[in-house]
């Protein structure tokens, strides 16, 4: 499983090892929860600071946060990176 489909909320896995979803579906990944966490305080800061900004460039720059968040947590927690 690569980071990008790590799920933000796991759930339990069944006899086979894969995911047992309550609802269907897999929901959102951890990067997905990282940038949504990021993308309003992003906005904020261009507007705070007088940027040049559209939703693109924030969504682009709230995933590359949340890819640099998964990266950085994977270096001091080398237990949490997904198995390949």
């Amino acid at each position: 499983m690569s980071q990008n489909e790590e799920p933000a909320f796991p759930n339990p896995l069944d006899e086979h090892g894969n995911p047992v979803w309550a609802h269907g579906y897999g929901g959102m990944t951890i990067k997905d929860y990282f940038a949504a966490q990021c993308c309003g305080h992003l906005a904020e800061a261009f507007i705070m600071t007088g940027s040049e900004y559209t939703v693109e460039i924030v969504a682009k720059n709230a995933y590359d946060l949340a890819e640099a968040m998964i990266n950085e947590r994977d270096k001091i927690n080398p237990s949490s990176a997904p198995v390949e």
